[in-house]
């Protein structure tokens, strides 16, 4: 559910990723939801040309072969969360 969640909102579908900061922008086209929701999307209205819709397959293909980095990542700072020592931290403000 939370997946879907994420997809939805960075993957262009709830704000079109046009629209997000520029600072925000690679981190989000980085992801793989831009590669499945968005960039698809684009290339159908015609808001990108056709000729980069081998753009968009690769970057298809390279979300895919990254996606066990993404994992590992998300794995990482689950078992870094899990540490008493941050379990037990209190912010306050």
């Amino acid at each position: 559910m939370l997946i879907a969640t994420f997809a939805t909102m960075f993957g262009g579908l709830v704000i079109p990723l046009p629209l997000f900061p520029d600072w925000l922008k690679p981190v989000l086209y980085a992801l793989p939801f831009a590669g499945v929701l968005d960039l698809p999307a684009r290339v159908f209205t015609g808001d990108r040309p056709v000729a980069q819709g081998g753009l968009v397959i690769a970057h298809q293909l390279a979300s895919h072969v990254l996606m066990p980095v993404h994992v590992g990542i998300l794995l990482w700072v689950g078992l870094y969360l899990r540490d008493e020592r941050v379990r037990g931290l209190v912010l306050t403000s």
